[in-house]
């Protein structure tokens, strides 16, 4: 979603099956809402009252949201990137199931 938005194509994550008529601007208020809400740094993220507000109210001002605190990369994304990071990581820890008497 946060590429979408940056790259000025957020209604792509419209389910094709939802067809017209729709309103593209409440769409892209929802997705600005959405993105406003998973913000990197938590005191950035809205409140829940103020959510249900900009939700309910077309005339309030949203801000531009930041970077997400998390992203997800496609297969296609991660094989395209050329400095390769592995997404997966391994330990050491090992688990103990206790059994009772």
């Amino acid at each position: 979603a946060w590429s979408l938005w940056n790259e000025g194509n957020a209604l792509d994550l419209l389910d094709p099956l939802i067809s017209d008529p729709f309103s593209m601007t409440q769409v892209m208020r929802c997705i600005n809402i959405g993105l406003l809400c998973v913000q990197g740094k938590p005191e950035d993220r809205p409140i829940m009252s103020s959510v249900v507000f900009m939700l309910g109210n077309d005339d309030a001002s949203l801000t531009k949201p930041k970077a997400p605190g998390f992203k997800a990369i496609l297969t296609g994304e991660l094989e395209s990137t050329p400095n390769h990071v592995e997404l997966h990581s391994f330990n050491n820890v090992t688990f103990t199931e206790q059994t009772g008497r």
